[in-house]
């Protein structure tokens, strides 16, 4: 059943595809562009329920024609994105890279594609956000819907329509709770999975049964008003939404229900629907399913390419004019013909088939092969295999947060010397896990063994004066850091056999919260900062810096008390990409730089300097020992190698150090671990 075209929706797409694209292009005026792919969930809901509910009604409805109808629209332009991908990811992806790519494609052809980035982008695989397809995760979330809505909707078929309209929108309201109840802690899970979003897709059905109603929209007095407040609804959570806010959270209600009240109340002639049906915005608007399904491939390629992740402005323009020409010709040479022409019959099938197979063939060869490693020469094989170059304890002794909340101090590993009772603690996250079996390993020599207590993401700070948390779009519950630094911190104090307690961290990550920038286009984001629990995102930031320097200060002295020392390792350089992928990427295409290679110490010097400032303001307290192990990587006055004379990669990413690395520190932390434990120190 053909349902009536508006303009004014052509025009709301259009919006929302601008505001994914140029948020993606790294545009800051589009700072919350992201919410256009809400805009486009909500029009989803109110289209495809429409249609159910119309053919539902006159009997017309089957789900084969259904489905058919969506294949067509959804799977031709999909398929062939993916298929003109997979020759730029032969000619430029790492191996691994190119296999996670392999399992997106498949994942999107499984209709699966949200539950895989869902496993795969976190704080430990930042690089999985700079996967062509790793926006197809929306789709997979629609994809679902069209698998929910249609017996939904059908089962419900003989009941009037305010009885559904009541069962729908309960339903729109459970999903809003589940998701408001559970963003904060499970950020990652309420972004991707459609249980948390579903809320968004029934509110468009539930505008679609308000629609049908002869006597629900009888407000002339209020329709122009409502339509205008909801496109300046839907506007504003474009550019305003602040920074720090989860998403989705309580500010997504607002891009929601903004497209709401203009698809209830765009149909009249009001200030939105004439801006809305400007031909410009229904241009794009008609190309707005090729223009998304472009642009994250165009812009991901370009980086991989380039190997940094800040592009200049001249590269993002005309990346973005190529995305339109691209997506207009996918439009008028795939979409069109596949949905209305020569190729919506059997023909067009076969073709689907065809492309179907052919993504499923690479991405079973990508999985079997590890991602067709043999394209790449032998010293950039080499290079790249520093990816996981790490201590055997990493996996078995670093938890993750999803336990942080029951994980037990006393359930750490101890490393070193077999059958020695610890007398050394290392305490830290991610980064004290890659280095601690080599310092145990070196400790081992002298017979001394040390307890590991490492949890991913999170400083060994506690809440000794106020609680801290961590807050990063990607990191979930962070909360459950201070729990388990708290738990660490009386295990310690009670246990009289540990000495001597080692403090290793990212420091820069939790003190800084600006992006590394080396030059050159070598920018890393950094997004992970320390705040107060229910303190203000926007707290200044000498008030932060000193919430967690009072914190840490205060943990030291409990534990000196205690009758223990600590010894503090200050900050390890770090890079500012994913070094053995960006140095392979170099051999691979023989041009190896030093930017590739090494980048100035006074860039290094002036990002640690808020960490170190906090360190060094924490006094000379007796039994307060301090290390520098920085002169490893740096030589002062000149630059920080990320990777050494013999071509050993000094970091597995862009901070974790490799085996390599942690060799170069190893042996002198164990040797001030010893000085101080034998009290062989004048400190």
């Amino acid at each position: 059943m053909k349902i009536e075209y508006r303009r004014d929706i052509d025009g709301l797409r259009a919006i929302a595809v601008l505001g994914v694209v140029f948020y993606h292009f790294g545009f800051s005026f589009f700072g919350s562009g992201y919410a256009g792919v809400d805009i486009f969930f909500v029009i989803s809901g109110f289209l495809i329920g429409g249609i159910i509910l119309d053919e539902g009604r006159t009997g017309t409805f089957t789900f084969r024609t259904f489905y058919m109808r969506r294949a067509r629209r959804i799977l031709p332009a999909l398929f062939v994105m993916m298929l003109v991908t997979i020759p730029f990811g032969f000619m430029i992806m790492s191996p691994k890279e190119l296999r996670y790519f392999g399992g997106a494609v498949m994942a999107s052809l499984m209709f699966l594609s949200n539950i895989w980035f869902y496993s795969r982008v976190d704080y430990f695989n930042p690089g999985a956000a700079l996967d062509p397809l790793v926006h197809t995760w929306s789709l997979g979330v629609e994809e679902q819907f069209y698998f929910i809505a249609p017996l939904f909707l059908i089962l419900l078929r003989k009941f009037s329509r305010p009885v559904v309209l009541l069962i729908v929108g309960t339903a729109a309201l459970f999903s809003l709770g589940l998701m408001l109840a559970d963003s904060d802690t499970y950020a990652s899970a309420a972004f991707y999975q459609i249980q948390y979003r579903a809320w968004e897709l029934a509110l468009g059905v539930v505008a679609a049964i308000i629609c049908r109603i002869p006597t629900a929209l009888r407000l002339p007095q209020f329709t122009e008003l409502l339509a205008d407040l909801g496109l300046i609804a839907v506007i504003a959570a474009i550019f305003v939404v602040p920074p720090e806010a989860r998403w989705p959270g309580p500010w997504t209600v607002m891009p929601v229900l903004g497209t709401v009240l203009v698809v209830l109340f765009g149909r009249q002639s009001t200030v939105a629907t004439r801006l809305l049906s400007l031909p410009p915005l229904v241009w794009i608007g008609t190309i707005s399913y090729s223009l998304y399904l472009y642009h994250q491939p165009i812009h991901s390629l370009a980086i991989l390419t380039l190997r940094q992740e800040a592009l200049p402005l001249n590269l993002r323009l005309l990346l973005l004019c190529a995305t339109f020409v691209l997506a207009k010709l996918s439009w008028r040479f795939i979409e069109q013909p596949f949905r209305f022409g020569r190729f919506s019959g059997k023909t067009g099938k076969r073709f689907l088939i065809s492309f179907a197979a052919i993504l499923v063939i690479f991405s079973i060869g990508g999985h079997i092969t590890k991602g067709y490693p043999q394209r790449l020469p032998e010293k950039a094989r080499k290079a790249i295999a520093f990816e996981d170059s790490e201590p055997s304890s990493y996996e078995r002794c670093s938890t993750g947060r999803m336990r942080g909340d029951t994980l037990q101090a006393s359930d750490a590993c101890t490393l070193g010397a077999k059958d020695v009772e610890p007398s050394i603690a290392i305490w830290g996250d991610s980064h004290a896990a890659s280095v601690a079996q080599p310092i145990g390993d070196a400790l081992a020599v002298d017979g001394l063994s040390m307890k590991e207590f490492s949890l991913g993401g999170c400083s060994p700070i506690p809440n000794s004066v106020n609680m801290l948390q961590l807050t990063n779009s990607t990191v979930e519950k962070s909360e459950d850091c201070s729990g388990y630094n708290r738990r660490v911190r009386d295990y310690l104090i009670s246990n009289s056999r540990i000495k001597l307690v080692v403090m290793y961290a990212y420091w820069n990550n939790y003190t800084e919260r600006r992006d590394f920038n080396a030059g050159n286009g070598r920018v890393k984001a950094d997004k992970l900062y320390s705040v107060p629990v229910l303190g203000p995102y926007n707290l200044p930031e000498v008030n932060r810096l000193a919430y967690l320097k009072d914190n840490l200060s205060q943990e030291i002295t409990d534990l000196i008390n205690s009758g223990k020392s600590v010894l503090i390792i200050y900050p390890v350089p770090e890079a500012p990409f994913e070094v053995p992928q960006t140095y392979a990427w170099a051999l691979w295409k023989d041009r190896v730089t030093a930017d590739d290679t090494s980048y100035p110490t006074a860039v290094f010097d002036d990002y640690s300097a808020a960490a170190r400032k906090m360190l060094d303001d924490l006094g000379q307290n007796k039994g307060l020992y301090r290390l520098d192990v920085s002169d490893k990587f740096c030589k002062k006055g000149g630059a920080c190698i990320l990777v050494g004379e013999n071509g050993d990669v000094l970091f597995r990413d862009a901070n974790h150090l490799s085996l390599a690395g942690s060799a170069r520190i190893a042996p002198d932390i164990a040797a001030r671990i010893e000085q101080i434990i034998k009290g062989q120190t004048n400190e």
